[in-house]
């Protein structure tokens, strides 16, 4: 059989019982345009719901208590073996207050009456008089609710509120939650 080379412009129609590997440093990225579904052996995430709250209102933290934000979002997954994605950006002020304590920010999630994991602590940067932070916090947590009904808040607090002065939404800020249900 002899082998011809073909021009940018030619193309070779195949007969149907041709098979074989065509070597991977032979694919060019315009032929990847064509594909219109993965493989089953692919797993992809996929996005089943998503849901969001934002809030504006200020609270200064003079007691050591948690408190609620105005964060708080209902939700009901659609799939028992879905998962749960929150996110918490929460904007916070602390001041130190005096030269020896740093100003401390506590902020965690509330999960239909309980605390959820862990609490996100932030500190000031120094200890000194004056010295303060304004910064948005991070705070995540993924979940298996299964199909119930549940409702996610935010909570935060100042644990040592004899030294330092801290915020929630100081200066007009505004903090957010959002909740992502996914297949997996």
């Amino acid at each position: 059989m002899a082998i011809t080379r073909l021009g940018p412009n030619q193309s070779v129609n195949l007969a149907s019982n041709v098979t074989g590997t065509l070597p991977a440093a032979n694919v060019a990225n315009s032929t990847l345009n064509n594909v219109t579904a993965l493989p089953a052996a692919i797993t992809t995430g996929k996005v089943l719901q998503v849901a969001n709250d934002m809030d504006g209102g200020h609270i200064v933290l003079n007691n050591t208590d948690w408190i609620d934000t105005a964060l708080s979002i209902s939700f009901t997954p659609v799939s028992a073996s879905s998962k749960i994605l929150m996110l918490a950006t929460v904007q916070r002020y602390s001041d130190g207050g005096s030269a020896s304590y740093h100003g401390e920010f506590q902020a965690r999630f509330h999960f239909n009456g309980s605390a959820v994991n862990e609490t996100y602590a932030d500190l000031t940067l120094n200890a000194n008089p004056g010295a303060i932070d304004l910064y948005n916090s991070y705070i995540n947590q993924e979940n298996s609710p299964g199909t119930s009904a549940f409702t996610i808040k935010v909570q935060v607090r100042n644990p040592n509120t004899n030294q330092a002065y801290c915020t929630y939404n100081q200066y007009s800020g505004s903090s957010s939650l959002t909740i992502w249900e996914y297949a997996s």
